[in-house]
């Protein structure tokens, strides 16, 4: 048995706004209106009736996918922590009596590991719920009351939003959906914030897109559920599932941390059978059942364990990130988070933490407040024990999760904010802390800043556009840490003074797939005006089902006569073109291509590695100062070698080779998708 085909066009319609036949400004100016509060009356009898249009029992088959990963604040990296895959029988009866049996599951896990899900999170949503919405068995949300249930009327507030016209090819009668609003009376008490889309003719449920008001919420690591439930039209008469999304974000309550683990499972459900005969009987007992773990491991799936993520990634679909930009438009921008506004902000441990030769021992922590769900205000203090110097930073960010184009504003005031000449971090925080200490071995190249910036982001589509506007004053770094003074690599001397500037960038595709992005700044250092462009391109493919990555990133930059010191271009060594000096080559101009691939040999324990590495810098207008030890390369440098990746991925040691003029050097460090977790 198969849906009218017209599922797809409906989220085409709801994406894109084709062939929609909008309601009247006058059916859709005010909350409660009788025409709405009639619609939801008809949706609520639909539900409860004891069959649906003599819809009296089907089956159905319903394959998911359950990912666990770690996410970023910014939400680009995520890190896949364990993935199942499971196969489902459903079974319905009128009126009411559900079922299901978990036929199959296998799973994997990417990184160390102890979750288990609770049952709901490994079966199918059925009739959109029930009148009183439960989820993590009732130990995630509890008692949030369905908008149509009866009753529902005093404790929700619905709006006649807009209408969609759907024609089918095969000849069938288009049907008409109404979108309809729905937030709490009160949005203090627990409650359903979204949008349900009904059939005009009889009310039933279409597709559902929603979240919880924060007293929803049991559990108070919760940061946020979305889930979007859609429907199809089966057998031409019953709106039955299709397509089901759940997200579960985590955060610790009292910590606020730069990552959050994510649960997400994508089901889609088919092959409905209405020619059943189900006894009451059958649904006695518990209502989900399971086989036996072998019979579980051995079922046939159709599509390999990470078919999907292969394909689309762990990025949200667009049906989850609708939901956030609509429910804070429904609460008019309310705090929306299970999670508490005032938390203590720690950054990474190795930010937290940290020794270098020019600050000596850093400890660091503040406030985070989520002042509304589209305003936070962040603070991150601390002390530099060697320098017996303050430093740190304030932050305001307005964030407006539009449906189309969402923006970011921020404003940030930094004291002795620490900078790397760079272009390219040398290594890991936490790597870079360790040899200081037991080598004194500095892969950083300091100088300090102080100043305001102004930095402002917004989405087109795929393409994400920014700007920045900062004042600074700049400061040099001296060797301050304890030890021999001799036996630190000098700190490069900067050159001292004010700085304004402003950059413009865009980017279009996603880091870990294909991305590019181009940046143009202008500025001026002490009354000197200069400016700098820059490009970066990277492309990454993951084959996880045969233990494959490959990754490749392209920079290159240059900055004009006027620009401070601090502004040109290292290369060599580790992260830039290992086998050659640190750090030796230097330019105002430079590119640097970086090839990387990876085999999984005995997982999760040991991936064998190969890296290659090409660039050079080019100098037109400065000159390099004899105490930085660097030169600009005549020739283009070369560098490649094999490695392994150890423990999860985590820690990697590569032997790499200096093709031209160069050395060997063996590098040891963190997994680049780590690196901002530690």
């Amino acid at each position: 048995m198969r849906a009218i085909g017209f599922v797809r066009a409906i989220g085409l319609v709801l994406a894109l706004g084709a062939g929609t036949s909008p309601v009247s400004a006058q059916q859709a100016s005010s909350w409660d209106d009788l025409r709405v509060l009639e619609l939801l009356e008809r949706g609520t009898a639909t539900r409860q009736a004891a069959a649906l249009d003599g819809l009296r029992a089907y089956t159905a088959d319903a394959r998911g996918y359950v990912y666990f990963f770690l996410d970023r604040q910014a939400g680009e990296e995520r890190n896949l922590v364990k993935t199942d895959q499971l196969a489902v029988r459903v079974y319905w009866k009128a009126p009411g009596l559900t079922r299901q049996h978990i036929l199959g599951r296998r799973d994997e896990r990417r990184l160390p590991t102890n979750i288990r899900y609770h049952l709901d999170h490994l079966i199918v949503i059925q009739e959109n719920f029930g009148d009183v919405i439960r989820i993590g068995d009732g130990d995630e949300v509890a008692s949030v009351l369905h908008p149509l249930a009866p009753g529902a009327a005093a404790w929700y507030e619905f709006m006649l939003a807009d209408s969609i016209t759907v024609a089918f090819a095969d000849g069938l009668d288009p049907v008409r959906v109404f979108e309809v609003q729905v937030r709490p009376r009160d949005s203090d008490q627990p409650g359903f914030v979204g949008t349900l889309y009904l059939d005009q003719e009889t009310a039933a449920v279409v597709r559902m897109n929603f979240t919880f008001t924060p007293a929803s919420y049991v559990d108070r690591q919760l940061d946020y559920i979305r889930v979007s439930l859609e429907n199809a039209l089966w057998d031409r008469r019953y709106w039955l599932p299709y397509r089901q999304s759940v997200e579960i974000r985590r955060k610790i309550p009292f910590f606020d941390l730069p990552v959050g683990s994510v649960i997400r499972g994508r089901w889609e459900i088919g092959d409905y059978d209405f020619e059943v005969d189900l006894p009451d009987t059958f649904f006695l007992g518990p209502q989900v059942m399971r086989n036996s773990d072998r019979m579980l491991a051995a079922f046939p799936f159709e599509r390999d364990l990470y078919a999907q993520v292969d394909e689309e990634g762990l990025a949200p679909t667009a049906e989850l990130i609708d939901i956030e930009a609509e429910a804070t438009r429904l609460v008019r921008g309310r705090y929306l988070s299970g999670l508490r506004r005032l938390r203590l902000a720690l950054p990474p441990l190795s930010e937290a933490v940290r020794y270098n030769r020019a600050e000596g021992w850093v400890t660091q922590g503040g406030l985070n407040l989520r002042a509304t769900n589209r305003l936070r205000l962040e603070t991150l203090l601390g002390y530099t024990y060697a320098a017996s110097r303050p430093l740190g930073r304030v932050s305001a960010v307005f964030e407006d999760p539009h449906r189309e184009r969402p923006s970011t504003v921020g404003l940030d005031l930094f004291l002795r904010e620490p900078r790397d000449i760079g272009p390219v971090a040398g290594s890991s925080r936490v790597m870079n802390t360790l040899s200081s200490l037991l080598h004194q071995t500095d892969w950083t190249d300091p100088y300090f800043a102080t100043g305001a910036r102004v930095r402002a982001g917004r989405s087109f589509g795929p393409v994400s556009a920014r700007a920045e506007l900062r004042y600074e004053r700049h400061h040099g770094a001296r060797v301050a840490a304890g030890g021999d003074p001799a036996g630190w690599r000098p700190v490069r001397v900067i050159e001292e003074g004010d700085l304004t500037a402003i950059r413009l960038s865009a980017s279009l595709g996603s880091p870990d797939l294909l991305f590019g992005e181009a940046g143009g700044t202008w500025g001026s250092f002490e009354g000197a005006p200069y400016q700098e462009a820059s490009l970066r391109l990277a492309a990454g493919r993951r084959w996880l089902a045969h233990g494959v990555e490959l990754r490749s990133t392209l920079d290159a930059a240059a900055v004009s006569e006027g620009a401070p010191l601090q502004s040109l271009y290292l290369l060599g060594g580790r992260e830039t073109l290992p086998g050659y000096d640190y750090r030796s080559l230097a330019g105002n101009g430079f590119w640097l291509l970086r090839v990387e691939g990876s085999r999984q040999l005995f997982g999760p324990w040991l991936r064998i590695r190969g890296t290659g590495a090409a660039g050079r810098t080019r100098l037109t207008f400065a000159e390099i100062p004899e105490t930085w030890d660097a030169r600009v390369p005549r020739i283009t440098r070369f560098s490649a070698g094999l490695g392994l990746a150890l423990g999860w991925d985590l820690v990697q040691i590569d032997v790499v080779r200096g093709l031209n003029g160069g050395s060997w050097e063996v590098v040891l460090d963190l997994n680049r998708r780590f690196r901002d977790l530690f």
